[in-house]
């Protein structure tokens, strides 16, 4: 006599089917890779760039609302780098006020602290390379010193990924993505 029992059949995946499937995802994910971290090493230069470009517009900006000096510089910490060189702009920069004139950082107070923004790299792949001397921005929004200063960010992972911040001495400021 027959079994009108119901079995029912069984259900999930064999062992080689998941391996079969492991395995297309690790070569999707090989293929994927490079790609993926060329777009971050991109966005990355990107980043650094528009935020040297906003650093440089707010530096201005302070100096015309506090009708005094305002400094941006390489650094990193709490003061400007003493001897800067092009590629010190990779460690960080600052932006801060210099009342008395002496182109360094004034010292700050827990009322007027300084520096007024302090910038760190995002990544160690990203190289800025700056002037080798502060920016220094005067009260009518002018840049002392350095006739039109500029700013090159870019990455080894990304060669076609460059851009330039350049300052015109009227303090005007541009951010370009370069076509290498």
């Amino acid at each position: 006599m027959k079994s009108n029992h119901y079995k029912p059949e069984a259900s999930g995946f064999t062992l080689l089917e998941l391996i079969a499937v492991v395995a297309i995802l690790a070569v999707l994910a090989a293929v994927a890779m490079p790609g993926m971290t060329r777009l971050l090493t991109s966005q990355s230069t990107e980043s650094m760039a528009r935020r040297a470009g906003d650093d440089a517009l707010f530096a201005r900006s302070e100096a015309i609302k506090r009708n005094m000096p305002v400094i941006l510089c390489a650094g990193s910490g709490l003061s400007c780098a003493t001897s800067p060189t092009a590629t010190s702009w990779s460690s960080g920069w600052l932006v801060c006020y210099d009342q008395n004139v002496d182109g360094i950082c004034d010292t700050g107070s827990s009322a007027a602290p300084n520096p007024l923004r302090a910038q760190v790299p995002s990544s160690q792949d990203v190289v800025m390379k700056g002037p080798a001397a502060r920016l220094q921005f005067n009260a009518d929004g002018t840049i002392t010193g350095a006739s039109a200063p500029a700013f090159e960010v870019s990455a080894a992972a990304a060669p076609k990924s460059r851009w330039a911040v350049r300052l015109a001495s009227s303090g005007a400021i541009s951010i370009r993505r370069e076509v290498l």
